[in-house]
């Protein structure tokens, strides 16, 4: 309802529930879309806080240049 700082939180940490599931996948997939929320509106401390959970999921899905790269 207008706080797009949160949703992108929210995004980072629906990632991580997917994650405790098993669900690397859809993990990244909500990661990706948290790390871009963030990212347009300014909030370094949660794209950065993502994109450490994002390079967990792809190590998790053995894609470790894709780990590198958001590193």
């Amino acid at each position: 309802m207008g706080d797009e700082s949160g949703i992108a939180a929210s995004l980072n940490n629906i990632g991580i529930v997917y994650k405790q599931m098993g669900r690397e996948e859809d993990s990244v997939r909500a990661k990706l879309e948290g790390i871009e929320l963030a990212g347009k509106l300014g909030d370094r401390l949660s794209e950065a806080l993502t994109l450490c959970n994002l390079v967990t999921s792809y190590i998790a899905l053995g894609q470790l240049e894709a780990a590198i790269e958001a590193s």
